[in-house]
């Protein structure tokens, strides 16, 4: 596995950030494990926000997401990220006796706003747009839109603090 990400602010409200994320794959009939697992689920950290990779099963066939993003703070302390990821496969896939590694791409919408440093709200949307050997490992049909929205309220207080002079 490797994830490698670079940013650049274009003037205090606009940035862009381009980056990659790898897991290797592991070959058909190869008895040697060579695909990185991540054994858990990172909750929109990692491989878009819709969750397709690894937070639910996808098999062993290793990802590579390659993302550009777009953050813009319109007011003060509003951020507005949209991120377009580009999804293949380490491996090939056999989709109809034709090896194919493609997998979809995804578009992240999402808004965040802290209320206080320990509150924050967030919002998002978000398509993907599978290709057949998306579909062929994942299940599912291309004729149906794939879609999700959320909204969440952030709690994080702090319990517990030690004073230092």
């Amino acid at each position: 596995m490797f994830a490698a990400k670079a940013q650049y602010a274009l003037t205090p409200k606009f940035s862009v950030a381009l980056g990659i994320d790898y897991l290797s794959g592991q070959k058909d009939g190869e008895s040697k494990v060579t695909h990185f697992d991540p054994l858990y689920g990172t909750h929109h950290k990692f491989y878009g926000t819709m969750d397709y990779f690894y937070a639910s099963a996808f098999g062993n066939k290793g990802l590579s997401d390659l993302y550009v993003s777009l953050v813009f703070k319109p007011v003060n302390k509003l951020t507005v990220d949209l991120t377009y990821h580009n999804f293949t496969s380490a491996q090939d896939i056999s989709v109809n006796d034709v090896n194919k590694k493609g997998l979809g791409s995804e578009f992240d919408l999402t808004l965040t706003y802290p209320f206080r440093p320990y509150i924050v709200m967030q919002g998002g949307y978000s398509m993907m747009f599978g290709t057949d050997a998306f579909f062929h490992i994942k299940g599912g049909s291309k004729d149906k839109t794939q879609n999700w929205a959320f909204l969440s309220l952030n709690i994080n207080p702090e319990l517990f603090s030690s004073w230092s002079k």
